[in-house]
C-alpha cells in the first residue's frame, strides 16, 4: 500500500511538472527504465503518454537493468517517449556486469536545454572487479 502510494504521488507530480513546463525543459530520474512504465496508470495518471507529451523537452534517466545506453542505440531495451528521449543509466558496475558499464554525460544549457549527451562507456576490466572472497 505504501509503494502504491508513493507511485500515485509521483505520477501526479510529473503530471503538474510536465503541464507547468509547456515549451520548457524537464530531466526526470526514475529507477526504472521506460518499458517498465507503458500501460501504467497509478493515481490516475498515464505515466506513458506524459512523458510523451510533445508539449515539453523531456529526458529521462532510468536504470534498474545493469547497463547504459540511449534509446536509439538499440542496447537500451527501452521503449521509446519520442519526440522526447530517454536513456538507460544502470550500469555503474559493482553489482554485476551483465550489461555495458558506463555513464551518461552531457550539458544542461542557461536555457534549461540538454545538450550534447552520451554514453561514456567503460570496459568491464575497470568497473567490474568482482573477487571470489569466499574461502
Amino acid at each position: 500500500r505504501v509503494l502504491a502510494s508513493r507511485e500515485a504521488h509521483a505520477a501526479r507530480l510529473l503530471q503538474e511538472r510536465v503541464a507547468a513546463s509547456k515549451g520548457g525543459n524537464l530531466l526526470v530520474l526514475s529507477h526504472y527504465p521506460t518499458d517498465y512504465l507503458k500501460g501504467r496508470q497509478a493515481g490516475g495518471v498515464d505515466i506513458f503518454s506524459e512523458l510523451r507529451n510533445p508539449q515539453v523537452r523531456i529526458t529521462y534517466f532510468g536504470g534498474h537493468r545493469h547497463a547504459t545506453a540511449g534509446h536509439d542505440s538499440g542496447k537500451a531495451g527501452t521503449e521509446s517517449i519520442h519526440p522526447n528521449d530517454n536513456w538507460l543509466v544502470g550500469g555503474g558496475g559493482g553489482w554485476a556486469c551483465d550489461g555495458q558499464q558506463g555513464f551518461v554525460v552531457g550539458e544542461v544549457m542557461s536555457s534549461g536545454r540538454v545538450v550534447n549527451l552520451r554514453a561514456i562507456i567503460t570496459p568491464d576490466s575497470d568497473c567490474c572487479d568482482v573477487k571470489d572472497t569466499v574461502g
